[in-house]
C-alpha cells in the first residue's frame, strides 16, 4: 500500500538579534499599561562565563507572572532534569534540581511564559544564554517553514539541530537544539557551538519532539551545514 507524505521546506535566511532595555511603568491612574515587562538584570548576566549556580534569577521592571513555564521554555542544549519556579513580585527565579553541565553553553528563550499582572502583556524575545565554561558560543543559525504543498508558514514547528556525528534523527531520536518557529514561519538557534549540523522540522501533534511518520508532517533541509559563521 503507498503512503503518502508532505513535508516541510526549509529555507536559510538571515540572523536578526534583540537586545533589552529598561522601562518605566506608568503611575496608577494614568494611561492602560500596554507595555511588555522588560528584564531589568538576570543571574546569570546575559553572556556571562563560568556560571556555576543552579538557579535563574530573572528581575523585571513591574511584577509578572508565569504561564506553563515548566512545559513552555526551550533550554538547549537539552537538560536531562527539571526546575521548580518560584515568583515574587517582579522577580522570577528557576531553581534546577541537578547542575549544568560544565564547560557548556546553554541559551533559555522564554517564549510566551512571562508576563505582566495588569494586563497579561508578555515579556517578549526574552532570551538567556550563558556558559558553565570560559567562553560562550556565539554562532547561529536561522531559517524559514513552509508547508510544500501551500506554501504557506508553518507556525509553531518544533525545528530540530542534530550533530552530524549523532545516529539518530527526528524519527527516531530526540535532538539537543530545538527552536519553535512563529507566525511567519520563523525560526533561531543562537549560542551554537561551530561543528556540523542536520536540521529537520516537524509539526509534532503529540508534543514528543519527534516525528510519527504516519501522522505527522516533517522535513529537512538536504544538506549538512558545516558552522564556522552566522548561517
Amino acid at each position: 500500500m503507498k503512503r503518502a507524505f508532505t513535508y516541510l521546506l526549509l529555507t536559510v535566511s538571515v540572523v536578526l538579534s534583540f537586545q533589552y532595555c529598561a522601562r518605566v511603568s506608568s503611575p496608577m491612574g494614568g494611561p492602560e499599561d500596554n507595555q511588555s515587562p522588560q528584564l531589568v538584570s538576570s543571574i546569570p548576566e546575559i553572556g556571562q562565563t563560568d556560571y556555576k549556580g543552579q538557579t535563574i534569577i530573572l528581575e523585571f521592571d513591574e511584577w509578572v507572572q508565569t504561564q506553563n513555564i515548566e512545559s513552555d521554555i526551550i533550554i538547549t542544549p537539552r537538560l536531562n532534569t527539571s526546575f521548580k519556579t518560584r515568583v515574587k513580585r517582579n522577580i522570577v527565579e528557576l531553581t534546577f534540581f541537578e547542575p549544568f553541565r560544565d564547560s557548556t553553553t546553554f541559551s533559555i528563550g522564554f517564549g510566551s511564559t512571562i508576563e505582566d499582572v495588569t494586563n497579561n502583556n508578555e515579556a517578549k524575545n526574552l532570551n538567556l544564554s550563558f556558559s558553565t565554561g570560559p567562553t560562550i558560543d556565539s554562532l547561529s543559525i536561522s531559517g524559514n517553514i513552509k508547508d510544500l504543498i501551500s506554501q504557506n508558514p508553518r507556525e509553531d514547528a518544533i525545528v530540530s539541530l542534530y550533530s552530524s556525528s549523532d545516529t539518530t534523527n527526528i524519527l527516531n531520536g530526540i535532538a539537543s537544539y530545538f527552536a519553535i518557529t512563529d507566525s511567519s514561519g520563523n525560526y533561531q538557534f543562537n549560542n551554537l557551538p561551530h561543528g556540523k549540523y542536520r536540521i529537520y522540522a516537524t509539526n509534532d501533534k503529540n508534543g514528543n519532539n519527534k516525528a510519527e511518520s504516519r501522522e505527522e508532517k516533517y522535513g529537512f533541509y538536504p544538506d549538512t551545514l558545516n558552522l564556522q559563521s552566522n548561517i
